[in-house]
């Protein structure tokens, strides 16, 4: 979604032979002598197309920045949509928002690792945050992708507190698959459910069983939310924002 939905749909399944490799090439065990034999193409596919989990949690995310006007005292980390980049969805922020840029806050732009995704068949690959076997409420949730980039976002959110911002001082938010991922992200990690200063979510849903409510549920704590959606939203229906917002806000006591 964001920049890949500008493609013409007939590309969008179609990625050079050199991405393809790369990801089977990150999912061989280090000095493998599987990597200097000679594999059937059946078990080298099950290789470049599974998800990889190890390969994908031991990249830390990539980053771009909007740099603070003044000192630096506060930081925004904003994940962008299913196919796109950091620098895809900051320079959209910016053709959108020429002046954009706050006082004293850093805005962090990560880019999610290419990685299988359901929606472009077997064979495809896209810059997602966690796998989608449908875009609807009712399709499975990928827990375990989600788990596994929450903790490479959370790599993203230490970096800020290494530069001596107080995670009081973060918001976390992004837009459609980004905006599930953060919520995801922030109710999965306790410290940030106690600690984060605010999360946003731009035109994005929960799955009917998503197990983020859940984890709401037990928590002391949640973030301040801002959940934002469009009423025109052709891929993402707004009915759908609603009624992720009505199950947050009944998990939360009214917190979303």
């Amino acid at each position: 979604r964001g920049l890949w939905r500008q493609l013409p749909r007939w590309m969008r399944g179609r990625l050079p032979l050199r991405l393809v490799l790369t990801q089977a090439l990150a999912c061989l065990p280090s000095g493998s002598s599987q990597a200097s034999s000679s594999p059937s193409m059946d078990s080298f596919q099950i290789r470049a197309f599974s998800t990889c989990p190890m390969a994908l949690s031991g990249r830390p995310l990539q980053v771009v920045n909007t740099p603070p006007s003044g000192k630096h005292v506060a930081s925004v980390v904003f994940l962008h949509g299913s196919g796109d980049t950091g620098p895809g969805i900051q320079t959209w922020v910016h053709s959108e928002l020429p002046t954009f840029g706050f006082k004293g806050v850093n805005v962090v732009f990560p880019t999610a690792h290419q990685r299988p995704y359901s929606m472009l068949g077997p064979h495809g690959l896209q810059n997602v945050w966690f796998d989608r076997k449908g875009l609807w409420p009712e399709a499975d949730e990928d827990v375990d992708g989600i788990d596994t980039m929450a903790k490479l976002v959370r790599q993203v959110i230490d970096g800020e507190v290494d530069k001596g911002i107080p995670l009081s001082k973060i918001v976390l938010g992004g837009f459609s698959m980004g905006g599930g991922q953060s919520l995801h992200t922030a109710i999965g990690d306790p410290e940030l459910a106690e600690k984060l200063a605010g999360v946003f979510v731009l035109s994005s849903f929960l799955q009917d069983t998503t197990v983020t409510t859940g984890r709401a549920k037990k928590l002391p704590r949640v973030p301040p939310m801002l959940q934002c959606h469009g009423d025109s939203d052709r891929m993402i229906k707004v009915e759908w924002g609603r009624d992720s917002h009505r199950r947050m806000a009944e998990a939360t006591g009214g917190g979303a």
